[in-house]
């Protein structure tokens, strides 16, 4: 009967030390699991002021392909086809914020297409 205690116990121990670890940190299972479920689908919550008119917020989801940090500048929209725009006769400066609406990839069979295609299209 003593082997019961002590073979769960065993079992458990992996378990236990991570949670051990995880309360030694200041993390707790659920708050990790809720912060992973966080970065996973975070949302992209972009404050708008214009110079004479009531603020408005756009909401939307980051696409996981870079750091998400908070930014400040002016607001851009961009083309998806301009993110394979390699040329350099396009200069934008810094301090700006870029949105771009992402198509699904079988929408367009030509997604990145050269500089004179483009003007063509």
């Amino acid at each position: 009967m003593s082997a019961g205690p002590q073979l769960q116990l065993a079992v458990l121990w992996p378990w236990l030390l991570m949670a051990t670890l995880q309360v030694g940190l200041g993390h707790t299972g659920l708050a990790l699991a809720a912060e992973s479920e966080r970065s996973a689908a975070q949302k992209a919550i972009i404050r708008v002021i214009p110079l004479k008119v009531e603020p408005i917020t756009l909401e939307g989801v980051f696409a996981n392909v870079a750091e998400v940090t908070p930014a400040e500048g002016k607001l851009l929209q961009f083309h998806p086809l301009s993110l394979c725009n390699t040329s350099e006769d396009e200069h934008t400066g810094s301090g700006f914020v870029t949105i771009v609406k992402l198509e699904r990839p079988d929408r367009d069979l030509h997604p990145c297409l050269s500089l004179a295609n483009k003007v063509c299209a």
